[in-house]
């Protein structure tokens, strides 16, 4: 019978992330915050609501509008364009259903100072409520299956604290939260639960999809592949996407897939391994600089363009190669096989640890090697941890702290570095000066630590499962008579 009490150790991280949470939610302000423009987008969505409109161009109109009540030229596309899916301005929206009407001659709600006050404080209790609920409520679930470990939920609780300053003010927890839910139904046989918690993952940012090939497999039978399953599973991610999507686009017209576009039209964000490489080379001569452009800083130099194209076709090869090692390490003559045990179970509940290190990997390298590499997106993976395994070894170890480590460095570049890194010459018009030497040799090694780490999630991945220490067999029948010493 497996033994599912909760040791002290998992207690004590159980106190830790509590403590580490209850700080970042209610006494720390970051100074710079995305949720300002979320708690614009909430209010936007609420008077699309209210009015039966389309968010997308009420937005559009508002921005306009301020342009040129500013003296403004006229914006660019980019700047007038809602970068999220439907399904993340709904998120944004519940809180400003929250915030009060204001009183008559004062403006609609999202005009007064106090609104973004009151649309914040309701925006990061939901947050801190969610996460503490759903890491706790998945971790005790996972414990009474004999899954998890506390040496996990310490990873994340510590990753975290390093990244306070994002957290819980960007929209990536709240994948990385779905992303858990996910990979926590699959490696416990609930393929259909999975791949449905995928879709809703998808419809929060597309970064999801590039697990669709890893989730499939590790949806078949242990025993043999089935098409029947792999089709099923492929139907319950595309009809639950639609399910949510759908209702969107029926409210919202057209303009609902606007994100897809700003998102193909971005060049390389400037923390991106791509730019980390082309910034260091500019000191050393090489014409590359930074502009602002799709809400952030974009590198402009010879190449570069190429650089943005290529790097769609380095993810998805990336992802192909840690699907392709997941497949022959799960397949392989030397892969553990089918028993009574595990009999009728899935691929990835017959190894639950090669399928999480597995799922790590992917993320990992196509963050990578994508054209975007914000400091949030580490965020996705936060969750994930609580159910890595305890290491056997230091060695064993070294991923994870690998991980601490450039949530470390992704720390020091952002904030402490930033503003060498995107250096403002001028407010109005925005312009970009070169950064520091300092800030783009520091976030060049947050980049190579973070492939080293994505590199050590594929071997953790095909080493799979670490074995317990076998206890010698009791000799049966009565113990020799010891003679006596003279």
């Amino acid at each position: 019978m497996k033994d599912t009490r909760i040791s002290t150790a998992a207690w004590a991280a159980v106190v830790l992330f509590l403590v580490a949470r209850v700080w970042i939610g209610f006494g720390y302000r970051p100074g710079a915050s995305d949720a300002k423009l979320y708690a614009l987008y909430g209010f936007v969505t609420n008077e699309a609501v209210r009015w039966e409109k389309s968010p997308y161009d009420i937005y559009e109109s508002s921005r306009r509008e301020l342009n040129q009540a500013q003296g403004d030229s006229a914006p660019r596309r980019d700047e007038v364009t809602v970068e999220y899916p439907p399904l993340a301005l709904g998120l944004f929206w519940l809180p400003a259903r929250l915030v009060p009407e204001n009183p008559p001659g004062t403006g609609l709600r999202g005009n007064d100072p106090n609104d973004l006050n009151l649309w914040l404080k309701y925006y990061r209790t939901l947050y801190f409520a969610a996460e503490v609920l759903t890491v706790l409520g998945v971790g005790f679930w996972l414990r009474r299956r004999n899954l998890g470990s506390a040496w996990g939920l310490f990873v994340g609780t510590v990753g975290g604290a390093f990244l306070a300053y994002v957290l819980y003010d960007r929209l990536d927890l709240w994948l990385g939260l779905m992303l858990l839910g996910a990979t926590s139904a699959m490696v416990t046989g609930r393929r259909y639960l999975a791949m449905a918690l995928l879709a809703l993952g998808v419809n929060f940012k597309l970064v999801p999809i590039l697990l669709l090939p890893l989730f499939v497999l590790g949806a078949l039978p242990a025993e043999r592949r089935s098409l029947r399953v792999a089709l099923g599973a492929c139907a319950v991610f595309v009809g639950a996407g639609l399910a949510v999507f759908l209702p969107f686009r029926a409210l919202w017209g057209p303009r609902a897939w606007d994100f897809l576009a700003f998102h193909g039209e971005r060049g390389l964000q400037i923390e991106a391994t791509w730019s980390s490489l082309l910034l260091n080379a500019a000191h050393l001569g090489y014409p590359a600089k930074v502009v602002h452009e799709h809400g952030s800083g974009t590198v402009v130099a010879p190449g570069a363009h190429f650089l943005a194209k290529a790097s769609t076709f380095v993810v998805l090869a990336t992802t192909a190669l840690v699907t392709w090692l997941y497949r022959r390490a799960t397949t392989r003559p030397g892969a553990p096989s089918a028993t009574d045990e595990t009999s009728g179970t899935t691929l990835a509940e017959r190894d639950p640890t090669r399928f999480v290190w597995a799922t790590l990997a992917v993320l990992a390298l196509a963050m990578a090697g994508s054209k975007v590499f914000s400091p949030q997106y580490v965020c996705w993976l936060l969750p994930l941890f609580l159910l890595v395994e305890s290491p056997r070894s230091w060695r064993a170890a070294y991923t994870s702290l690998a991980f601490i480590v450039a949530c470390v460095l992704t720390m020091i570049v952002f904030p402490f570095l930033w503003d060498e890194m995107e250096h403002v010459v001028t407010a109005s018009p925005l312009t970009l000066g070169e950064p520091s030497l300092r800030a783009t040799l520091t976030n060049l090694c947050r980049n190579l630590v973070w492939i080293g780490f994505g590199v050590g999630a594929v071997l953790a991945m095909r080493r799979g499962a670490q074995p317990v220490a076998a206890t010698p067999a009791k000799t049966r029948g009565k113990p020799r008579r010891r003679g006596r010493r003279r």
